[in-house]
């Protein structure tokens, strides 16, 4: 049973239906870097006008900047999960509480510069801890409201997490503003 009843969770085999990533492509210690690039997009994106990345598409969609800041805090979420997953036997680990997460820290009130600088930080710190997790390491689990969830597992997410929501932001820009292959920091591929 998922977490969220809206959710399809990552797993073997899985691929996202919305965003077509695909969990079993990625090797979990390839993680840190994989990440490095779609940061240097979040970067790209974080560039737009204010105005234009705190726009809401629509009343319950968030904003580009609201799905930056989440993604810049499922990094440094999940680095922390894995430290305590590394450091104790099967941990409870708590719930992100995304929607409430975004009021409480006022998400679209940050600014995108310090976003991006904290977005890379986080990735850094995340990177050089997955890039320390070998063996049987990368089988731990913890236990996340009644799932267990392995340090692979968190891994690969946390990539799902920042390849699906580049998508969500690109999105959201479109839908408020001016769009084409350029548009808001983008680059052409």
């Amino acid at each position: 049973m998922s977490l969220y009843l809206d959710w399809d969770p990552p797993r073997p085999g899985w691929v996202c239906a919305e965003c077509g990533f695909d969990y079993d492509a990625t090797a979990p210690a390839a993680v840190g870097e994989l990440l490095g690039g779609l940061v240097r997009e979040y970067h790209a994106r974080l560039l737009a006008d204010v105005e234009l990345l705190r726009a809401h598409p629509d009343p319950p969609t968030w904003s580009a900047l609201e799905y930056a800041c989440h993604v810049r805090d499922c990094l440094a979420l999940y680095d922390w999960r894995i430290r305590k997953v590394l450091s104790e036997r099967s941990p409870r680990l708590p719930q992100m509480r995304r929607d409430a997460v975004v009021v409480e820290r006022a998400y679209n009130a940050a600014e995108p510069a310090a976003v991006a600088v904290e977005m890379a930080d986080n990735r850094a710190r995340l990177a050089a801890l997955l890039g320390e997790v070998s063996g049987a390491d990368w089988h731990r689990v913890g236990v996340r409201e009644g799932e267990e969830v392995s340090v692979t597992w968190m891994a690969i997410n946390t990539l799902h997490e920042a390849h699906h929501h580049l998508m969500d932001v690109d999105r959201a820009l479109d839908r408020s503003g001016p769009s084409g292959p350029h548009a808001h920091g983008r680059t052409a591929s």
